[in-house]
């Protein structure tokens, strides 16, 4: 029985999901089929929810977090999406070596998430967004292209999803939302993924609500 009191409370910026680390968890939770509700706060509310954050016991006063029904707020949110396979006997890894492949991967990722992210909040910045486009993008896509080779995939340990599948997913699609959907065309690997991903039975529908 998974070690979770539901529903859950998910806490997020409203980022309309595209680059958000609020996202990644909310597929997982989807996926998983746990019931929550997820809070999409403004900039004025997050003002008022830090100290909120910091008074529970949090002492990083950042989203997103996950209130279990204690009253605590769990967040970071690669160690929050660790935390959430732990409870729920899942979507984690088998093996030692595994569970280092794993961080490996997820630390490259929030490398991509963050590089990527930068083309949504600095949408007047041509520039910016075409270094990401022409130089960046290449290094992270061809990096990921490799790792999702190495089992024959779909996911990135097989056949099996783990949690990492949901951060790389996520970043993808969110390129894609953001007009850079070309880019994934020449990763076979990572194309495997994306459209793999998006027949989860748990997660169709949600998918295609995303505005």
């Amino acid at each position: 029985m998974p070690d979770i009191t539901t529903p859950l409370e998910l806490y997020y910026l409203n980022l309309n999901r595209i680059f958000g680390f609020g996202e990644p968890i909310k597929l997982l939770l989807e996926d998983a089929q746990v019931p929550h509700e997820y809070h999409q706060i403004n900039w004025e509310e997050m003002c008022e929810f830090k100290p909120k954050l910091i008074e529970s016991g949090n002492p990083f006063g950042t989203v997103p977090v996950v209130d279990f029904g204690d009253g605590q707020f769990h967040g970071s949110s690669v160690p929050l999406m660790r935390l959430l396979c732990k409870k729920l006997g899942k979507y984690g890894a088998n093996n030692d070596q595994d569970e280092y492949f794993l961080d490996c991967a997820a630390d490259f990722s929030t490398d991509w998430h963050l590089t990527a992210g930068k083309t949504l909040f600095s949408r007047d910045d041509p520039a910016n967004r075409e270094n990401y486009l022409n130089n960046s993008a290449e290094k992270h896509y061809s990096r990921f292209n490799r790792v999702y080779g190495l089992r024959g995939g779909p996911y990135i340990l097989g056949n099996e999803i783990t949690y990492v599948d949901f951060l790389v997913y996520h970043i993808i699609d969110s390129d894609a939302r953001n007009g850079c959907g070309q880019l994934l065309e020449k990763y076979s690997h990572l194309s495997h993924l994306v459209e793999t991903f998006k027949q989860r039975p748990n997660l169709k529908d949600y998918i295609l609500s995303i505005p």
